[in-house]
């Protein structure tokens, strides 16, 4: 079967990038689409680097900031207030023992738990916060070039090896261990 021609945006590669700008996990949308799953580590990566389907997400993007803008800037405070946030905006330290302050942004904590000790208060994740917040704002490159002045790098090391018939082996391997041939 011919394979398609790399600039044509197939009705499987459109469905992949409508499934990629849902949740920007490529090998989920890979296999949401239709596709196998069998290879969708590589292939999945492979289909972004594929200007057509880069092109087609960036056009996805753009009508979804224009339908649900405010939505998306919303959500994007929202990561930035956990990313940027701190256990003091919810915890107060000043007197002997930490205690929930009452005024704390209910948005930062993840979950509140009582324990025999007092409060157990985790927050949410900064990391992911600012993962997804770098992903929105296209901070991570979607290709790296690996090259010098322009031309490709040739290895430091060609290794050549050299296949010895079997005889001749036991005969060396029997002179490398001072054994009598």
């Amino acid at each position: 079967m011919p394979r398609k021609d790399s600039c044509e945006l197939t009705p499987l590669r459109r469905r992949f990038a409508e499934e990629y700008v849902r949740d920007y996990h490529a090998v989920e949308a890979y296999v949401r689409a239709g596709f196998s799953p069998r290879a969708a580590i590589h292939n999945a990566h492979r289909l972004l680097k594929l200007g057509i389907v880069r092109e087609e997400v960036k056009r996805l993007e753009a009508d979804r900031l224009a339908e649900h803008g405010h939505i998306v800037n919303r959500n994007i405070n929202e990561l930035a207030n956990i990313a940027y946030s701190s256990i003091t905006d919810v915890i107060d330290l000043s007197s002997g023992s930490p205690e929930l302050k009452k005024d704390a942004d209910g948005r930062l904590i993840e979950s509140v738990e009582e324990t025999r000790n007092g409060l157990k208060v985790k927050m949410h994740s900064k990391l992911s916060a600012i993962d997804q917040l770098n992903k929105l704002s296209g901070a991570y490159s979607e290709s790296v070039d690996i090259t010098s002045g322009g031309q490709p790098i040739q290895p430091a090391l060609t290794v050549v090896f050299e296949v010895v018939p079997m005889r001749q082996r036991r005969d060396t391997d029997a002179i490398a261990h001072n054994d009598t041939v």
